[in-house]
């Protein structure tokens, strides 16, 4: 049987470049990013902007799913980065996908939305948003953005809440803070996978490993599409 065909948009960077050979196996891969992507196999490699919108709709036609991570991390220039790329650009993505009949997207929202909270409190999904930066209100319209795509339009519309994302020999390890944040390639593969077979309408999900300090909720991302992280920090750490 065929694989699934799924569009990967930024699939250059830091998280694309893990998830690939984590999701090949199972997934026909298309690779859109605004460089070039290290592609495999039958990966079909596009370079385009996520701002073009003819280019992200050729992107989308014939795609079972979209993984969306393309966007710019963290703090930088709001008028001339966050807001054309993590604004304007998700629209466009969710536009394209809607537009060429894609079921479903995973989007990547990030976890600083709520880091606003004292570490000292359990955090779920369904608590009100606590950003600690402009970056993460972006990622809060992305979300708001989905709920909307979700109800208006009948779309699958999943937003991950990444945390710390880093291989398991990053020197990131070595901060207790970021251990319990921290989300391993393995992981952060296997939840994109339950995500993409899942049946779930929509959903805001703590993409978190089983750090044993963590204080953001992942049994509720068990529950709804059947995570089951592998990778603890405090392991990794001591084996690293």
């Amino acid at each position: 049987m065929d694989r699934p065909r799924i569009l990967l948009t930024g699939a250059a960077g830091l998280i694309g470049s893990h998830l690939a050979p984590r999701l090949r196996d199972r997934y026909a891969l298309r690779l859109f990013d605004t460089e070039r992507a290290h592609g495999e196999g039958d990966d079909d490699v596009v370079v385009g902007d996520i701002l073009d919108e003819q280019a992200i709709r050729d992107a989308c036609r014939g795609m079972t799913a979209v993984v969306h991570l393309a966007g710019i991390p963290n703090e930088a220039d709001f008028d001339h980065l966050l807001l054309p790329i993590n604004l304007q650009g998700v629209h466009t993505v969710f536009e394209a996908a809607r537009q060429e009949g894609v079921p479903k997207v995973v989007f990547a929202s990030t976890i600083q939305t709520v880091l606003g909270y004292s570490p000292d409190e359990h955090v779920t999904p369904d608590m009100p948003v606590r950003p600690i930066t402009a970056y993460a209100c972006t990622k809060v319209f992305g979300e708001a953005l989905a709920r909307m795509y979700s109800d208006q339009h009948g779309m699958s519309m999943l937003c991950l809440r990444i945390g710390a994302f880093q291989p398991p020999d990053s020197e990131m390890l070595d901060d207790r803070d970021a251990r319990r944040i921290w989300v391993s390639p393995d992981d952060m593969a296997h939840m994109v996978d339950r995500c993409l077979t899942s049946d779930v309408r929509f959903g805001v999900l703590f993409a978190v490993s089983s750090n044993r300090e963590r204080f953001v909720d992942i049994e509720a991302a068990g529950d709804l599409v059947g995570y089951r992280p592998k990778d603890d920090a405090e392991t990794t750490a001591r084996r690293g």
